[in-house]
């Protein structure tokens, strides 16, 4: 049940944030002066606009890695903190696809500012996959000594 509710947690959190974007920035507007900016942006392929121009396949590796994270899970053999992780990844994933599939792009809209270092814009789907797969990793090498 806990799986269920992170899932549901991020990609409520996710769909709700991107609502309040669309709502309040047009496309290509930024807004903030810190390290942490908002700026509107749709976004055709994954993370900073891999695949692209092969959406096709963007959706199966997508569908696919999710199926194996759910597969994993019902696996006893990974740790409750990995299975968390496991569902941060998966929760970020089915949001991403399904704004994917509904609008064809996906809304991006957190920006950081690096001196020198160009930063992708990304979304609270993109922190949870990144955040799961972090966890996935500690998580594992603490399982594994």
């Amino acid at each position: 049940m806990t799986y269920i509710i992170v899932i549901s947690v991020v990609i409520i959190l996710d769909a709700i944030s991107k609502i309040k974007i669309n709502n309040s920035l047009d496309v290509g507007e930024e807004r903030g002066n810190g390290k942490i900016r908002l700026k509107h942006i749709k976004n055709g392929g994954g993370y900073n606009g891999f695949l692209e121009n092969k959406k096709g396949m963007l959706f199966i590796l997508s569908v696919m890695t999710i199926y194996l994270f759910i597969t994993s899970m019902i696996n006893d053999k990974y740790s409750r903190s990995e299975k968390i992780g496991m569902s941060l990844v998966i929760g970020g994933g089915i949001s991403n696809i399904y704004e994917r599939m509904i609008k064809n792009e996906v809304t991006d809209f957190i920006k950081i500012v690096s001196s020198g270092k160009k930063i992708p814009i990304f979304n609270i789907a993109d922190i949870s996959i990144f955040i799961g797969i972090i966890v996935i990793m500690i998580s594992g090498k603490k399982g594994r000594k």
